[in-house]
């Protein structure tokens, strides 16, 4: 009985013992040791030079003193000559007015200064009448003034009438009112020609602006140059003032393109020394037919500051239109010590990754531009810094996980 109660503790007992011992003489497994992985990566070693650096700027053609052609006139449009976006030669016609109703106001206005000639004509005539009749009415006073002093000499004689007398007075009298009418006329003669030679003045300026009108009714092109608008059609009716076309020279035309402002302050100063600084249309990067003319006095709604280019010559401007976009490479002054690399070196904007000892070392450094090629149209950062030396082995490979310190094998080197 005794042995049927102490039998399960005794096997529970050698179970246990059993399993302990088995824990306790496994063989040990070794610790797990995790390789560092190593990136495959190509370098480019450091040689610093002087380089001109490029900037690629996005600009628009326009045209700072594009003419607006205005009618001078009311009139009725007779005949619309060219098209928006066509090259005229200077002269050539653009628009043409009915100018009908502006002959008849040009007859009218020389019928007026014909009238006043005329008057003219007859002011001098009578002057001369005036003067040739004063001598004759001069000497009729006389005349009348003796023939007063012989009847009053008869009257008191008792030879002659009182009315005699009276009479005798009275044409003395009247003729020396005549002269003074006729002396008035004389010496008002002066004032009567300036009064006339102001009105033939104002008639002859209507008659050269009724002329001028009827010139005005043919728009010609005042230079050689494209047409940029056309804003009417055969048979309107316009007032003066209304705007008839929109014209502009090829040699007026610029780009307009923002700099940003990181390079304004090398851009000011190369210009404040009289240098110039040229800039080509990408991708001809084999001539530079433009030339930056000035900077704006206020930054732009992007930030920068915009910068007007002009052409160094009418054949590089005139195949160009307003509006059109383009891409301008800007060509700025050399910078010593700088060092070309690929696009794939920089990691954001300011810093590379240099190779020591495979190892990745981060260095800050400052972009110069580009340099760009004219033969396969690629680019390369130009980038200086103080941590750059000559030699250093520099990262040329995107890693997404670069990082200092970062295990590297160098492939190329």
């Amino acid at each position: 009985m005794i042995v049927r109660w102490l039998l399960p503790p005794a096997i529970l007992a050698a179970a246990v013992w059993g399993f302990v011992t088995l824990k306790n003489s496994r063989p040990e497994k070794p610790p797990l040791v995790t390789e560092e992985k190593v990136w495959p990566v190509t370098v480019q070693r450091v040689h610093k030079a002087s380089y001109r650096p490029q900037i690629a700027l996005y600009g628009q053609v326009q045209s700072p003193l594009s003419h607006r052609l205005v009618s001078a006139v009311t009139a009725k449009v007779l005949r619309v000559m060219v098209r928006a976006g066509e090259y005229q030669p200077q002269g050539a016609l653009l628009v043409a007015l009915d100018d009908h109703k502006l002959e008849w106001i040009k007859q009218q206005r020389q019928a007026d200064l014909n009238e006043i000639l005329a008057l003219l004509e007859s002011e001098k005539k009578r002057h001369a009448h005036d003067l040739q009749m004063l001598q004759s009415e001069q000497a009729l006073l006389t005349f009348s003034q003796q023939q007063e002093t012989r009847v009053s000499t008869l009257a008191d004689s008792n030879l002659g009438t009182k009315a005699a007398v009276d009479d005798a007075q009275q044409l003395v009298i009247k003729q020396r009112m005549a002269i003074q009418q006729r002396r008035y006329s004389i010496n008002d003669y002066p004032h009567r020609m300036a009064k006339s030679q102001a009105r033939k003045a104002r008639a002859e300026v209507a008659l050269l602006q009724a002329q001028e009108d009827i010139a005005l009714s043919q728009i010609s092109m005042p230079y050689n140059g494209w047409v940029n608008a056309v804003s009417v059609y055969p048979g309107d009716e316009i007032r003066a003032g209304t705007l008839l076309a929109v014209v502009y020279r090829p040699d007026e035309l610029e780009v307009s393109a923002q700099i940003p402002r990181r390079y304004v302050g090398t851009i000011r100063q190369t210009l404040a020394q009289g240098k110039a600084l040229s800039a080509t249309f990408s991708p001809s990067l084999e001539t530079a037919p433009w030339v930056l003319d000035r900077l704006a006095a206020q930054v732009g709604e992007g930030g920068g500051i915009q910068a007007f280019f002009r052409a160094t010559s009418l054949a590089d401007a005139v195949s160009l239109v307003t509006g059109e976009r383009h891409t301008l490479i800007l060509q700025l002054p050399a910078v010593a010590n700088t060092v070309a690399i690929p696009q794939s070196a920089m990691y954001g904007n300011q810093h590379v990754y240099r190779v020591h000892n495979q190892r990745l070392q981060r260095l800050a450094v400052h972009q110069a531009g580009l340099l760009l090629s004219a033969t396969d149209h690629t680019s390369r950062v130009l980038i200086h810094g103080p941590g750059l030396n000559n030699q250093d082995a520099l990262l040329i490979t995107q890693l997404p996980a670069a990082t200092d310190g970062l295990a590297v094998q160098v492939l190329n080197d």
